[in-house]
């Protein structure tokens, strides 16, 4: 029954003894639910009809969520003249030289607006978009028939009802079964018309956001959103991030031929590793390549600023003359569009209170132009960095995925057991990775890495000056200024933080890496070997981090020992003592210490037997 109940996702709400043929009771008679939430009580009731069996009930909570209507801007095509729009786009491009970025954006802004005008309208809020014109007045007539049957009394009247009913959800079913089935043939439709069939996590968020702050419940938009903005901007600041302190030089954004720390370890290991002794410069590109990655751009995405990616994909023979010159003068000069820096994030609930902000996650949004550029600089550093990176880093890279940081894993653990060797394996926690990295040190390793010094300048134009705020429904909240990290929702970001985490895997090489999840492992003839090993990784892993300015959390750090049944095991980490389990999740892989993966099985079962209902 316990093996039946775990994989139907299923419990037991009665709590109580029911049977009483025996003098201590047992709890026989069951109410199984796979929504323990719903019950709001449930008990036993002697009611003498049995000899043994108490009545059993249970009380379910119902409730009727009300969305609150959607308010969407959009660009208004109905009139719009593609011809017409290019003509005019044309003649003032070619009648105006454009000094800098700025220019053309105003001036393509605002052509946009008079060719596609931006428009606001309210969707009311619909959580049965399935439910038809016809299903809608079946379900109007049932509610007269019922009601005229309580009325009466009469047999016929409730007959006339039952039909009436049967017949409602006889539309029902079919009105749903249409509806998916004009969904199923796009994945996106379709996803987002069934994903609320499995979780209320998006019909909670998809209300007006309210936040609790100071004991004050703060429900204006523009209040929310610079509370978020504060937080988001300063969620680093509760984290003791460390800073090397032997640092040699410092970043002055006047004079960046200074960037490197020459005694710090990471610029060490860097020169001390690096394969080749090529310097590296951003080269001018073609209009070829610019047209290329225009017409790459996903229309679906969101992006912040003012030029629509749909009008700059049917303009981009048009634009990318322009947009070619302005990219090589970004190359030339060593300087970055500050209007490409500025983003606006969209606060996404995560699980949890709706009314506690740090439940929230912040999508960033950039200009699009700035992801047609980024993706510039990405390909040619790439060409660059990618015989310098370790095979052991597989986040964000084409060819990697976390199934090769996974398997490679649990490869070298299955070969040490079928070797008689014992296997430990601590996995590692870092706090806020991205948001922590710092600047100048990223801009020291790129200098290491052989980027020339007009290179290095353009990457800290890149990084320096840019800002984000808040959008909370049609409210923005003021700017502020990101002083670390790498941009969140960018292109090169995820780049960026390879490359400052690189040099890790130089002194450490019983590692598993993907992105900002580190996994060490260790293996030998005893436990006491293992961890003495593990001890000794954990010590160089530690100190890198300190010097990097990452933040560890060695007390949520995990410890498993694969091929090792005694779960009694621990491991001192610092001032914190890590006790094994003997399941642990990684990369959305439960692993067990038998490497069964029978728990991850199960866990597969119960999600696919919960969507399957």
């Amino acid at each position: 029954m316990a093996r039946f109940l775990e994989l139907n996702d299923m419990s037991n709400v009665i709590k109580t003894k029911t049977c009483f043929k025996s003098e201590k009771g047992t709890c026989i008679d069951l109410i199984l639910t796979n929504s323990k939430n719903l019950s709001k009580n449930s008990g036993t009731v002697e009611t003498g009809l049995s000899d043994f069996h108490r009545l059993i009930y249970a009380v379910l909570k119902t409730k009727y969520t009300k969305l609150s209507p959607k308010i969407i801007k959009y660009r208004d095509y109905k009139n719009f003249n593609k011809n017409n729009f290019l003509y005019e786009l044309e003649y003032c491009i070619s009648s105006n030289i454009f000094e800098n970025y700025d220019q053309f954006e105003n001036v393509f802004h605002n052509i946009v607006n008079r060719h596609a005008p931006l428009k606001t309208k309210f969707l009311r809020a619909n959580n049965k978009p399935h439910v038809t014109k016809d299903l809608r007045k079946a379900i109007m007539i049932r509610s007269h028939l019922k009601a005229v049957a309580i009325k009466s009394k009469q047999p016929e009247d409730k007959a006339i009802y039952n039909r009436q009913r049967n017949l409602v959800v006889q539309l029902n079913k079919k009105a749903k079964k249409l509806f998916f089935s004009k969904n199923n043939q796009n994945s996106k439709h379709f996803w987002d018309a069934i994903k609320t069939k499995f979780s209320d996590k998006n019909c909670k968020a998809e209300g007006k956001i309210q936040l609790l702050e100071n004991d004050v419940l703060h429900t204006s938009d523009e209040h929310v959103a610079n509370i978020f903005n504060t937080y988001f901007n300063r969620i680093t600041e509760t984290l003791e991030i460390p800073s090397w302190s032997n640092q040699s030089t410092s970043l002055n954004s006047d004079d960046t031929s200074e960037l490197t720390f020459q005694n710090h370890p990471s610029i060490k290991e860097i020169n001390r590793n690096r394969n080749s002794d090529q310097i590296f410069d951003f080269t001018k590109v073609e209009e070829t390549e610019v047209l290329k990655v225009i017409l790459s751009l996903n229309n679906s995405k969101s992006v912040s600023g003012t030029i629509p990616t749909r009008m700059l994909k049917i303009a981009a023979n048009t634009c990318v003359p322009f947009l070619t010159t302005c990219f090589n003068n970004c190359v030339e000069s060593g300087t970055f569009p500050d209007r490409l820096k500025l983003a606006d994030i969209i606060p996404s609930f995560k699980k949890g209170c709706l009314t506690d902000k740090a439940n929230y996650r912040p999508i960033s949004l950039l200009p699009v132009v700035s992801k047609i550029f980024e993706r510039l600089i990405v390909n040619q550093l790439n060409v660059h960095f990618e015989p310098q990176f370790s095979k052991l880093l597989c986040g964000f890279r084409k060819g990697h995925s976390t199934q090769h940081a996974i398997l490679n894993m649990i490869r070298q653990w299955q070969s040490a057991i079928a070797n008689n060797l014992k296997v430990g394996a601590v996995l590692i926690d870092l706090s806020k990775a991205f948001d922590c990295l710092p600047h100048n040190l990223l801009l020291a390793k790129l200098s290491a890495y052989g980027l020339s010094e007009s290179a290095v300048r353009l990457m800290h134009s890149y990084l320096s000056n840019r800002k984000h705020r808040v959008r909370v429904g049609s409210h923005l909240s003021s700017w502020l200024d990101i002083l670390l990290g790498v941009p969140q929702g960018s292109i090169l970001g995820p780049l960026l933080f390879n490359i400052f985490i690189n040099d890790l895997f130089y002194i450490i090489k019983e590692i598993s890496n993907f992105a900002d999840d580190n996994t060490l492992s260790s293996s030998g003839p005893s436990i006491d070997d293992v961890n003495l090993k593990l001890l000794r990784q954990l010590r160089i892993v530690l100190d890198w981090f300190k010097h990097n300015s990452m933040v560890a959390n060695p007390s949520k750090f995990q410890l498993i020992y694969p091929g090792t049944f005694n779960t009694n095991l621990s491991l001192p980490i610092e001032k914190n003592n890590i006790k094994s389990v003997d399941v642990v999740k990684l990369l959305g892989i439960k692993i067990d210490s038998r490497l069964s993966f029978i728990p991850h099985i199960t866990e597969l079962c119960k999600k696919s037997n919960q969507k399957l209902r």
